[in-house]
């Protein structure tokens, strides 16, 4: 099982592996994506086109009868009107707008599955690059280290006149090369760190 170390900013040291990281990520984001589709809603559109359109009721009533002079006269003799409108959907109307109910549902959820995949795709990326850019600065710590030690070694050997000053300003311009390099990857790793800290 791989495992990664994160260094934070209070210098304290967190490792997960990568199935570890994906359940955090998962959870901290599952919801939040899946509203952003609006997964739920469409759904709720299939049940909506399943459903027949609700009918219109309306009732008509005169308020004031001048013939009788009453108010509100519905009785036998007052006047009255009642309607009913009920859509009527014809030609598979309605089935084919549960399909498409139905596809849109099912776009939601691939477009879903697919951002999933590739955040968790980025995710594995930046956790393997910072593990390795991890493993390059205890290379370039070791190698520095060790050039340093040569460096100090060429500097009493050049003050007895053994070694030719050129050699060690050679020496120091390598050191100083692998430290711009060890910098920049260090910029890089601190920059992948809070990234996956997002």
């Amino acid at each position: 099982m791989t495992h990664f170390v994160f260094q934070l900013h209070a210098q304290d040291t967190l490792q997960l592996s990568l199935q570890q990281a994906d359940n955090i990520f998962l959870k901290n984001n599952f919801y939040i994506l899946a509203a952003s589709f609006n997964i739920d809603a469409q759904k709720a559109q299939i049940l909506q086109a399943r459903l027949y359109p609700n009918p219109f009721i309306t009732a008509e009533f005169n308020a004031y009868d001048p013939e009788n002079n009453k108010l509100f006269h519905s009785g036998r003799e007052g006047q009255k009107g009642f309607q009913i409108e009920q859509l009527v959907v014809l030609g598979g109307k309605r089935k084919s707008e549960i399909e498409i109910a139905k596809t849109n549902a099912r776009i939601a959820e691939i477009e879903f599955e697919q951002l999933v995949v590739n955040l968790k795709y980025r995710l594995h990326t930046q956790l393997y690059l910072c593990g390795l850019q991890h493993l390059l600065l205890g290379k370039y710590d070791a190698q520095l280290s060790l050039l340093d030690s040569l460096l100090h070694s060429y500097q009493v050997q050049v003050d007895k006149g053994n070694i030719a000053l050129k050699e060690l300003v050679r020496l120091k311009g390598t050191f100083l090369k692998l430290n711009n390099d060890r910098a920049e990857l260090f910029r890089e790793y601190l920059s992948g760190q809070s990234e996956l800290q997002k």
